[in-house]
């Protein structure tokens, strides 16, 4: 895997694959990875494995806090 992000497909989200970290969006970025948890995103992968898909839900409601 190449490239500056990790990003979602269909309109979902991903989470950021590093235990601890709640980081949720549309992309996780390289930047990141190297400010957050001081990896390259190749070594993220290599440690956590990739990012997980987190569909949107029907019924948003307020935030995302709002969905669990």
């Amino acid at each position: 895997m190449t490239g500056l992000y990790w990003s979602s497909t269909h309109g979902g989200y991903i989470k950021c694959p590093v235990e601890g970290c709640n980081h949720i969006g549309n992309v996780i970025t390289a930047a990141h990875c190297r400010i957050e948890h001081g990896l390259t995103r190749e070594e993220v992968m290599e440690k956590y494995g990739k990012p997980k898909n987190i569909p949107k839900p029907k019924n948003m409601g307020r935030g995302i806090n709002d969905w669990f």
